[in-house]
């Protein structure tokens, strides 16, 4: 819901800043640097910490990953997308979006929106189109495959 909660508030819940670092270096230790993640793909991943145990929504989990030095964060849709090891540069949306592609070399719209949903959590927006997100990169969308291609290279050497 947005509510802030004070320090004060969760050590008087028995939650010490120490847990709350903890939480925090173990996500880090858990993730590869340089890899995007969520609080739902790092839950299917299999992390696990006893912070987690105490029943806050991720929310709660989302904001504690938000203040940590070593993490970046950027709003995708309705989730809130992380990287750790990329320190004081700005994260965008297009960089994590291509990282998809990327690690796919072509990819349709539909299993692109899936990798999305089911490793992210996202719920997409009807008006969410993440060829609008791509503009400046290097990715190429062929609208009628509904495909995406690293490269226009990628894309012609498909072709033939």
């Amino acid at each position: 819901n947005g509510m802030a909660i004070s320090i004060k508030r969760l050590e008087k819940l028995g939650i010490t800043k120490k847990q709350i670092a903890d939480y925090c270096s173990n996500v880090v230790n858990f993730v590869e640097q340089g890899e995007y993640f969520s609080i739902h793909s790092l839950r299917k991943h299999g992390f696990n910490d006893e912070l987690e145990n105490l029943g806050f929504d991720d929310e709660f989990y989302e904001g504690i990953l938000e203040s940590y030095s070593e993490i970046n964060t950027l709003q995708c849709s309705n989730t809130k997308i992380f990287i750790v090891g990329e320190a004081y540069k700005e994260v965008q949306r297009k960089d994590f979006l291509a990282s998809i592609v990327e690690d796919n070399v072509s990819i349709s719209k539909d299993d692109f929106e899936e990798i999305l949903v089911e490793e992210f959590g996202m719920t997409l927006a009807e008006n969410f189109y993440i060829q609008n997100c791509l503009t400046d990169t290097d990715i190429y969308y062929d609208s009628i495959m509904e495909k995406f291609y690293i490269d226009k290279n990628t894309y012609y050497d498909e072709l033939s």
